[in-house]
């Protein structure tokens, strides 16, 4: 099976995705028994609890990697997606935070793989802006702020956000 990633956000994807998988302590729940997160790490199908150190291991070669683009700014995006934000930031006044939020949003909506993996993930609702600050690589404070109620992203009720759930899939929260 492929596993569909559009062009110029492979390398995004996972890098949100090891960063998520990681964060949660997910290498077994979260990779070795799901067929798409593996066939987008490229790890064998025939492994078991036991090799979870083994693709540890070899995942976070793979995140050291991812991060070294991104700090060099050599991950990509794809091209009619940005221009779809900047002009969704611009419209309405979003933070880059904002828009960065509104992307992987949207991705984790509409990506096979990265919507899998968030909707395996079980976040509490208070800890929902650390644990998006820290798959997106962002400041803590800006992510809080983004997901105020009052912020610029959520008033304009492109993303709704429900808080009043204790812990729901992630894929509720949005």
């Amino acid at each position: 099976m492929k596993v569909y990633t559009p062009t110029g956000l492979r390398d995004k994807i996972k890098l949100w995705a090891l960063r998520a998988i990681f964060e949660c302590d997910g290498v077994y729940d979260l990779v070795i028994r799901n067929d798409d997160v593996r066939e987008l790490f490229r790890i064998p199908c025939d492994l078991e609890k036991k090799d979870a150190p083994k693709v540890s291991k070899m995942l976070k070669d793979e995140l050291r990697r991812l991060e070294e683009l991104n700090e060099a700014a050599k991950i990509g995006s794809n091209a009619n997606l940005s221009a779809n934000l900047e002009l969704v930031k611009n419209t309405l006044g979003l933070s880059q935070t904002e828009r960065d939020l509104l992307e992987f949003f949207a991705a984790s909506k509409s990506i096979g793989v990265l919507k899998e993996l968030m909707r395996d993930i079980k976040v509490d609702t208070f800890e929902l802006s650390f644990f998006i600050s820290k798959v997106l690589g962002a400041r803590l404070n800006l992510v809080k702020s983004a997901l105020k109620a009052n912020s610029a992203l959520l008033s304009c009720k492109i993303i709704k956000l429900d808080k009043n759930r204790y812990r729901p899939d992630f894929d509720d929260l949005i």
